[in-house]
């Protein structure tokens, strides 16, 4: 008989309403091995005013593919004020008593973002008497840190790292989704408390059975990705702030006089759209195309129109452990090269799978230059990357990911 896993993670709401998500993905793949599988998440939706009626039990279940979910009930809340916080320690407080109507897992998968939902992990997991693997996909406080929310020496900060560390020497697996996880124990000094041996490293990825079917069958009009009179840049994400989104107008700016057959595609929303377009209108830019947010199932239809895709580059401080948005492995499963405009390390996979470029450009007039030569250069070197894309797509399959799940498991 296979084992009983529970996966805790607070924002897999949306999971289930997309029908697709890291912890959907390892739900679906690790049920069809025979897994008994159900994913405790909150009964809101992160950042929406979506709450789900779970009724006078404080939880209700939904099962969505075959993937079976339990909403615990918590507050709405938009943004990061208080709200978020109060929701936050809602669904920690509460899942203690939702669990209780569900026996005992083998094993219990917890995964940040916030670190509540890896205390209350190892909690109940020694309560039960099993085993906790944490799961952690954002690093707290380290990137807040880096994105100057708070200083390093506040005495909060200190307080949150003394927590973490204490969370990773209490969980019996950790699984990072970047590849640098181990450096990162040891820039905090923390290798005597965490074992290496514990470590573990399963990235994001993307679902290939799903990508490639919406691709086929998830499609949109639009004459401008049907156009093959110029060639495509393709951008699909936020534009927010931190993004920097302004920088792809200069990069158009700068395209514009050296490369007239580009042009740069962006489909996101965010609070930077409407200013962005005027600054288009106004500079009476034609090769740069606000066309706004779409739903995730039509992204893999939109990218196998383009030539190129563009990640943001100024990530912060904390890529320097590696990268795991949700972003780069859609452009990975598209099969077409990669540019950003960020300078990698060991623990880069653009520039060491060869599937795109990835540097620090002094300017947009580097850039620009990069991307004319990649689009209008060399052939052979163009369809190279992105048969190395199709090869490295493979790799990242959660099909493959959850297998190397299936190895922690089972230890």
């Amino acid at each position: 008989m296979k084992k009983k896993v529970w996966i805790f993670n607070h924002y897999a709401t949306d999971t289930m309403l997309d029908h697709g998500g890291r912890h959907y993905w390892f739900a679906k793949y690790l049920t069809r091995a025979g897994y008994d599988v159900r994913i405790f998440c909150a009964s809101t939706v992160h950042d929406t005013d979506i709450n789900f009626d779970v009724g006078k039990s404080g939880y209700c279940e939904k099962e969505v593919d075959g993937v079976k979910y339990t909403l615990i009930e918590t507050s709405n809340y938009v943004g990061n004020g208080k709200n978020r916080v109060k929701n936050m320690y809602q669904y920690y407080r509460r899942i203690f008593r939702v669990v209780k109507n569900y026996g005992k897992p083998d094993v219990i998968l917890a995964s940040s973002v916030h670190p509540l939902t890896l205390l209350a992990g190892i909690k109940i997991a020694k309560k039960l008497g099993v085993k906790c693997i944490c799961e952690v996909r954002d690093l707290w406080p380290e990137s807040l840190v880096e994105y100057d929310i708070i200083s390093r020496n506040h005495i909060v900060t200190k307080l949150m790292y003394k927590g973490e560390r204490r969370l990773y020497k209490k969980a019996d697996y950790l699984i990072f989704t970047m590849p640098g996880a181990g450096k990162y124990i040891s820039d905090r000094g923390w290798d005597a408390d965490v074992s290496k041996d514990k470590i573990y490293y399963i990235n994001n990825g993307i679902d290939l059975e799903v990508y490639k079917e919406n691709m086929l069958n998830k499609t949109i009009e639009d004459k401008d990705l049907e156009d093959d009179s110029f060639k495509k840049v393709l951008y699909t994400g936020s534009l927010r702030a931190a993004n920097k989104p302004e920088n792809f107008i200069s990069l158009a700016e700068r395209l514009a006089e050296i490369a007239g057959n580009i042009k740069i595609i962006i489909y996101g929303g965010g609070d930077q759209l409407e200013t962005l377009r005027a600054e288009v209108i106004e500079k009476g830019l034609k090769n740069i195309l606000f066309k706004g947010r779409v739903d995730k199932e039509y992204i893999p239809f939109i990218l196998s129109k383009g030539n190129l895709n563009l990640m943001d580059g100024d990530i912060g401080g904390i890529s320097k452990y590696g990268i795991s948005g949700n972003k780069l492995f859609d452009y990975i499963a598209s099969g077409r090269p990669v540019i950003m405009d960020c300078e990698e390390n060991e623990f880069g996979i653009i520039n060491a799978n060869k599937i795109g470029i990835s540097r620090r450009f002094k300017d947009s007039s580097e850039m620009a230059e990069v991307i004319a030569d990649m689009l209008n250069g060399d052939d052979n070197r163009y369809e190279r990357w992105c048969e190395n894309a199709r090869k490295l797509a493979l790799e990242y399959d959660f099909n493959r990911l959850t297998d190397k799940l299936i190895e922690i498991i089972e230890k």
